[in-house]
């Protein structure tokens, strides 16, 4: 792949290409609703020749991609290659090498690598992030959410779980855009020195989903510590008013947070 950005046009006739490789599939299989698609789609790229114009385009035929019935719903192999193509070429028209992406990278990735931990020198998973410029520069050791100032927050959370999802136990992973796609890019790293700074990320696992270990550890502590100070309350030397009332509070509350670690199916 050149590191040279692409040309508008280039981006454009490689959409249009695209489009035109759907339409044959569509008119091979008897697809009339597919062809009738292709013919909208080039018209909404017909004298597209400036950046702007193409991203708004790419973006409107992005939302035709969706679940079950939509347009990349497909049935046989030949289509769903057409239309798994077009839709690459959508994504890069949208975000990939046009002259407004100077202030975000063409692509981020996560690389992964084993240091020791600070106190107990266990072996732990950090990530490093790289970013991946428009003008082929690849920029190391980035914070990733401040390398996608234009991505909403909620958006940004799919752009994370891809960049880990996309990045092996340790090494450099596959660069992804600002859709969520895995593009490709340079192969060019550079590997974490001795005194890398990175995030702890365990393999495979989502920042944003529940740790089930640490989420029972937590209500195990604290279920136990609410229901001893609530037994010392209203049992102890201070158990008259209001540490009685107090005391029951908290047993009440121990005995829901360790009632929430017996499996539904037994309560």
């Amino acid at each position: 792949m050149t590191n040279q950005p692409k040309t508008v046009e280039a981006v454009r006739d490689e959409i249009i290409s695209a489009i035109a490789e759907v339409r044959a599939v569509a008119r091979s299989e008897h697809d009339e609703q597919r062809n009738r698609t292709a013919d909208w789609l080039d018209a909404l790229f017909v004298g597209v020749t400036d950046a702007g114009a193409l991203r708004a385009a790419a973006a409107d035929a992005l939302s035709l991609y969706g679940g079950n019935g939509s347009f990349s719903d497909v049935g046989t192999a030949e289509s769903h290659h057409a239309v798994t193509q077009l839709g690459t070429a959508l994504r890069r028209g949208r975000s990939w090498f046009m002259p407004e992406t100077v202030d975000q990278p063409v692509a981020v990735r996560a690389t992964a690598f084993i240091r020791p931990s600070k106190w107990l020198h266990r072996p732990v998973r950090l990530v490093r992030y790289d970013a991946y410029w428009a003008d082929g520069r690849v920029e190391f050791g980035v914070n990733l959410r401040q390398m996608m100032p234009r991505v909403h927050t909620t958006d940004f959370a799919a752009i994370d779980a891809n960049v880990h999802a996309n990045c092996p136990e340790t090494g450099a992973g596959q660069w992804v855009d600002e859709s969520g796609s895995v593009v490709e890019g340079p192969s060019a790293t550079e590997l974490p020195s001795a005194n890398s700074q990175g995030v702890r990320r365990k393999y495979r696992v989502s920042r944003y989903q529940s740790n089930t270990k640490s989420n029972r550890m937590w209500r195990l502590g604290g279920g136990t510590a609410a229901l001893g100070l609530g037994a010392f309350l209203t049992t102890g030397p201070i158990s008259d008013g209001i540490a009685g009332f107090l005391g029951v509070l908290f047993c009440i509350f121990g005995l829901a947070s360790l009632a929430g670690l017996i499996p539904r199916k037994h309560r």
